[in-house]
């Protein structure tokens, strides 16, 4: 059995998108492959305990925190130990640690798959420091992962490895959204009988997500709106709602449970993500909305945005921070049904045709079964 080798600075049970991400690799049924994961110790879980069927977390003590990074005085030794007892190490970029100790130390025999996930997006000075480790490990990789080719085409680091690059998109579970449950249709009927027909939006209430612009591009519109989350915005989304008084048409809904969430992915005109960064790197919550054959609303960023769902075939992509646009195009897809119904339509067959959780797994698989054949 191949074991495959996984650092980073967290996993189970903090949750996140590169997490999440592991966390789909390592649980799928897969009799060939074992999976060792590093991550940050935290109080009260054990030092290394089995994850699923065929995976075991190690945890590494931390000391404190300095620029988002955990401080493991350890880290470094156990990331050795392991890339030593396994055939692939699957770096998940940003991991600076993991960059150091590959610099420093990294074995002959090992692959090494880089996934590069995004771009340091806070901490620039810092990543300008670290830039020469970023590329040190590049030139290491035996190749590097992307969700999608627009992270090729932004990166100021990629450029010079473009052969060794690989596109591989996230997947998720649809099927329960193509195929909803009875109680799930009941569901979106009731949230269609009391509720006008509304545009939904869903994630985190902070501010690289957009909600302020989207709140305001209402009030350039007679849609109405529900949002669901919650984060540290909460307080000043409400007080923008109440201010421009579009309370009877503005809903900031608590997270709700998966079956809700998809009666309300139903029951909604389209979706929108109005996100104003590119700490948005893909926008996995698109899919779900795709899969519920609805049309989308996003924004021009330089990420993998507005490629999970393009401009005028899924949907419609509007300026990053523009209230005229974003308001201009809610208007569209509300008055024009037979636009709506055809980006939705086309929504649907891109979620079936290149986002799927299996199609994921496969193609990762296939690499894996690829690169310990070299």
């Amino acid at each position: 059995m191949n074991t495959v080798f996984h650092p980073y600075k967290s996993f189970f049970p903090e949750k996140g998108g590169i997490n999440t991400v592991i966390d789909w690799i390592v649980t799928q049924k897969n009799e060939t492959l074992a999976f060792f994961i590093l991550c940050t110790h935290r109080f009260g879980l054990p030092l290394s305990q089995p994850y699923g069927s065929n995976a075991r977390i190690f945890r590494s003590l931390k000391l404190f925190t300095l620029l988002s990074m955990p401080i493991m005085p350890f880290y470094l030794f156990q990331f050795w130990w392991l890339s030593l007892k396994s055939n692939i190490v699957h770096h998940h970029h940003p991991m600076p640690l993991n960059d150091l100790a590959i610099f420093i130390f990294f074995p002959k025999k090992t692959k090494l798959i880089v996934h590069w996930h995004s771009e340091v997006v806070e901490q620039k000075k810092t990543a300008n420091i670290l830039s020469f480790l970023f590329k040190s490990t590049l030139r290491r990789a035996d190749l590097i992962l992307i969700s999608n080719p627009n992270l090729l085409k932004y990166s100021p680091f990629l450029s010079d490895f473009e052969n060794k690059v690989q596109v591989i998109p996230f997947g998720i579970e649809i099927d329960d959204l193509i195929n909803p449950t009875n109680e799930v249709i009941q569901l979106k009927n009731q949230l269609q009988r009391e509720h006008p027909p509304f545009a939904l939006t869903v994630g985190r209430l902070v501010k690289y997500k957009g909600h302020e612009t989207l709140i305001r591009s209402l009030s350039k519109t007679d849609a109405h709106l529900k949002i669901i989350g919650n984060g540290p915005l909460y307080d000043e989304l409400l007080d923008l709602v109440s201010s421009l008084g579009l309370q009877d048409r503005v809903e900031i809904v608590a997270p709700q449970s998966r079956e809700r969430l998809i009666a309300y992915f139903l029951a909604c005109e389209f979706f929108v993500l109005p996100s104003i960064t590119i700490n948005e790197a893909f926008g996995i919550v698109q899919i779900e909305a795709m899969a519920s054959q609805k049309a989308i609303i996003n924004t021009e960023l330089e990420s993998g945005v507005p490629w999970v769902a393009r401009h005028k075939k899924e949907a419609l992509t509007v300026a990053p921070k523009s209230v005229d646009e974003l308001a201009a195009a809610i208007n569209l897809l509300k008055s024009d049904d037979q636009l709506r119904d055809n980006l939705a339509g086309n929504a649907l067959n891109r979620a079936k045709e290149l986002f799927t959780y299996d199609k994921f797994v496969s193609q990762i698989n296939q690499t894996y079964e690829d690169l310990l054949k070299k």
